[in-house]
């Protein structure tokens, strides 16, 4: 779980701000300014979900993230819970 933090400037192949594959909860987190950087397709500048389920975000905000196919959230599953 993350909560109450602010995460900006990450920069990753994918997932610049966050590469999660297991189980996400995101509560009162800015994520920003994020970038995915790699090669031919990079997805997920604020947040790469490599698992199969959901990420679960609430109350946070995801934006300015930049990347090649998918700036915001990238992934298996696409549509947050929310």
């Amino acid at each position: 779980m993350i909560s109450g933090q602010t995460i900006t400037g990450g920069v990753g192949a994918n997932g610049g701000g966050i590469d999660d594959s297991g189980t996400l909860t995101v509560t009162n987190t800015a994520i920003s300014g994020n970038w995915a950087s790699g090669f031919g397709g990079a997805m997920g500048g604020g947040i790469l979900n490599e698992s199969s389920g959901a990420p679960t975000i609430s109350d946070s905000t995801i934006n300015g993230n930049t990347g090649g196919h998918v700036g915001g959230i990238a992934g298996a599953v696409t549509t947050p819970r929310t």
